[in-house]
């Protein structure tokens, strides 16, 4: 079965249970902005999820092994594809995804290996975290323009921190890298105005996390990074 939610970010929930999803199940459905995979699920139909074209980013679960033939075809709005460290992915057709497209994975895994060979962006999941401005401990609150055109290029976020005001990286356009704890509860909706493609590192289901996909922002869990440097995971 599925479950559609409807909120700022309008879910398809495909639910857990489900070892499959038949040929043109969803396509040309435009109501969903994500969609929600179990991880029970094997295989999916050719055509599947084409010209789903509000559909953002997309998490593949470890249990796929293969991709079919315009499976997520002119999806024109998804822009990040997921792949777990532990994916069973070995097979991608070639139109199953738009060009524009950036996969998102491990280091040599086949999914690197694979965007490299056809043209894809790839960003790594087991990219280094090295801070150039790590906040004081005591810091709790992020104020208004606090550092606005600053050229720092990764800011770490203390674990006290429970809100970042507005225009607080305002035209931060070296900005790559921000780590925000789970403290943070609180994000203007225009903190990061003005700068580039900024990776955030945060931990799962956290506001973090959804005020980055409610802005479009690549995500790396703390939970993946190398057991170095100086960012608490706990």
């Amino acid at each position: 079965g599925f479950e559609y939610t409807e909120a700022q970010t309008a879910q398809l929930i495909i639910g857990e249970g489900v070892e499959s999803i038949g040929n043109y199940a969803f396509c040309n459905c435009m109501l969903f902005t994500e969609i929600v995979l179990p991880s029970s699920i094997s295989s999916i139909g050719n055509s599947a999820f084409s010209y789903c074209s509000r559909i953002k980013m997309l998490d593949i679960p470890a249990s796929i092994q293969s991709i079919p033939q315009n499976c997520f075809q002119s999806c024109t709005a998804l822009k990040y594809v997921n792949i777990p460290s532990d994916s069973l992915l070995s097979v991608i057709d070639g139109s199953a995804f738009p060009a524009s497209v950036v996969f998102c994975g491990y280091t040599d895994s086949f999914i690197d290996h694979y965007a490299s060979a056809n043209g894809y962006g790839f960003l790594a999941f087991d990219q280094e975290f090295a801070p150039d401005c790590i906040l004081p401990a005591e810091t709790e609150i992020i104020q208004d323009n606090a550092f606005e055109g600053t050229a720092f290029t990764s800011v770490q976020v203390p674990e006290n921190v429970s809100y970042i005001g507005e225009n607080a990286f305002l035209n931060c356009d070296k900005l790559t890298q921000i780590l925000i704890p789970s403290s943070v509860s609180m994000i203007e909706k225009n903190a990061f105005e003005g700068t580039q493609r900024v990776t955030v590192f945060c931990a799962r289901n956290s506001y973090a996390e959804q005020y980055a996909r409610e802005h479009e922002m690549f995500i790396i869990y703390i939970d993946t990074l190398p057991e170095t440097g100086p960012i608490n995971r706990e």
